[in-house]
């Protein structure tokens, strides 16, 4: 059996950058993002009865939602020198801040008495390597109170041990204290214990030990549970890819991705996918060392190139494609090499303001395409065409 469904949605954001120069020890610029965004979505109503119901993933809901949100982003960047005089820039994702709530059309349409959802928020702080803090919380604009909150924190070392805390409430239903311990007994054996008490009813929630080995390419763990009196073994096994191994070597590595719809026909989610499938951009030097360390990468291949050796990709099509990729706008890749060259461009207004590229096509709206040569492959975006202005020669 199948089922057709109808969706619709559409989205209104834009970016707000600033970058601050802090020069201290903990970094030397900062860059603040504010990303305001309004988003709409409707499912029609479907008769799903006939259809074969195992869990609640098996029946999508009609939906008609109006969502504002504010996210704050916080990066940072930090140069060193190494005794070798090599210079290795570093950046981290300092705070992560955002606040929404929705508005249900579909409950005001029906005279229901509380069409807006709780407000929640979500932050992350990770001002250093041995410290992070987590909170989410939501809070009801009826009610006036909390309706859920919870506020964790890490503590960890450069050996692999840490120490998570969690303190979980939710209104009417629980409230409990989470604690995990990590201790690396080699570089990839780590043996874990976790311990949830119910502070309402002081009580022990869920018990669990375990043992997590992890590989270059692979990672298994095995732990025992004991909850309500019930004791379980499980074991699962993880794979990894190319970007993880590059990033744990301390290696400058950027990898585009975009959002597309699931594959799955019955379910509406948006997920992320590589922008160029089987490739990444990694930051070298003409170094054959530094060239060795990445091909001795797991998963890695080749340095793409020609027959002198690996061919550089110029900085200014990196940062178009870091704007592109950023832009929450649809973007379109493909091979396809009868793309025909034109004139060099450069988008002067909008969320993608600063991305040059190739105009290739005038009728009513202007296509940038930010070609990565190398790769053989393009990624483009449509926008208006007084937003796009030829660059003279000298800049192209």
């Amino acid at each position: 059996r199948t089922r057709q469904m109808v969706d619709v949605g559409a989205q209104l954001s834009t970016k707000l950058i600033k970058i601050f120069n802090p020069n201290n020890e903990f970094a030397d610029k900062t860059k603040h993002e504010i990303i305001p965004k309004l988003e709409y979505i409707f499912i029609l109503n479907v008769i799903q009865d006939d259809l074969p119901s195992f869990d609640a993933l098996d029946r999508i809901a009609e939906q008609n939602l109006l969502t504002w949100s504010l996210t704050n982003n916080f990066t940072s960047k930090k140069s060193r020198i190494t005794p070798k005089g090599k210079e290795i820039t570093t950046y981290r994702d300092v705070a992560y801040i955002k606040l929404y709530q929705s508005y249900d059309i579909k409950k005001k349409r029906d005279d229901e008495s509380r069409p807006f959802s709780d407000i929640t928020l979500d932050m992350e702080l990770n001002p250093n390597d041995f410290i992070s803090l987590d909170l989410d919380l939501s809070w009801s604009p009826y009610d006036n109170h909390f309706k859920a909150l919870n506020i964790g924190n890490t503590l960890q070392d450069n050996r692999g041990d840490a120490l998570r805390t969690e303190y979980r409430y939710t209104f009417n239903v629980s409230e409990s204290l989470y604690s995990k311990i990590d201790v690396s007994l080699t570089d990839e054996l780590t043996a874990y214990y976790s311990i949830e008490k119910n502070l309402r009813e002081e009580k022990t929630v869920e018990t669990q030990a375990g043992l997590s080995l992890k590989k270059s390419c692979w990672a298994f763990n095995l732990y025992f549970s004991e909850s309500d009196g019930e004791q379980s073994i499980a074991f699962l096994i993880n794979l990894h890819g190319i970007y993880t191994h590059i990033v744990k070597k301390k290696i400058e590595v950027f990898l585009p991705k975009t959002k597309q719809k699931s594959r799955r026909k019955d379910r509406n989610l948006m997920i992320e996918v590589p922008l160029f499938p089987g490739y990444v951009f990694v930051k070298s030097t003409v170094n054959p060392d530094d060239q060795l360390n990445i091909l001795k990468t797991i998963g890695a291949v080749k340095l793409l190139g020609n027959r002198f050796g690996p061919v550089p990709v110029p900085g200014a099509q990196i940062e178009s494609l870091k704007i592109l990729t950023s832009a929450n706008t649809d973007l379109i890749t493909g091979t396809n090499i009868r793309i025909k060259k034109g004139d060099p461009v450069i988008i002067l207004e909008g969320p993608m303001a600063g991305v040059k590229g190739e105009f290739t096509r005038y009728k009513g709206k202007g296509r940038v395409v930010i070609k990565i040569e190398v790769l053989g492959q393009y990624a483009g975006v449509e926008v208006q065409e007084d937003n796009v202005e030829k660059l003279p020669d000298v800049l192209a």
